[in-house]
């Protein structure tokens, strides 16, 4: 079995150093699995990892869980998402589906970011951030 993957997407840089060092105890301390931590401050530096994952049929090389950022500059969450779906579309769905769940990660409050999420499929939760352990036991990772 290869090691999971785990993308943590957000351009704000305190909240991705608190965010991250809350990923990597978690990951390191408290799963019976080995898993690797990515961390990206802009969503398009992930999409083109993804993308060469992708595009390579690499699929060991995608992440089973992203935490995403909506609110980002040039390339934002939703655009994100959308253009994943786009590179996941002509492929075979057993590949990827099921696989690959999102979670965004964001201070946004706003019914309307959140209602937005059920045109994603993918995305399995929104999350108001900081994260914390209590939280991230209830989800389902791995």
């Amino acid at each position: 079995m290869s090691t999971p993957l785990v993308y943590l997407i957000d351009d704000d840089n305190v909240s991705h150093l608190v965010n991250q060092k809350i990923l990597n105890h978690y990951l390191r301390n408290r799963l019976p699995v080995n898993a690797r931590l990515l961390s990206f401050s802009s969503a398009e530096t992930a999409l083109d990892y993804l993308r060469d994952a992708i595009t390579g049929e690499q699929w060991s090389e995608l992440p089973e869980v992203i935490f995403l950022d909506i609110a980002m500059p040039i390339l934002g969450g939703w655009e994100f998402l959308d253009k994943l779906q786009e590179l996941l579309a002509d492929k075979p769905a057993e590949l990827w589906n099921g696989k690959l769940r999102v979670y965004i990660l964001t201070s946004s409050n706003s019914p309307l970011d959140k209602d937005r999420t059920a045109h994603y499929p993918m995305v399995r939760r929104y999350i108001e951030k900081p994260l914390h352990e209590t939280l991230l036991s209830s989800l389902q990772l791995f």
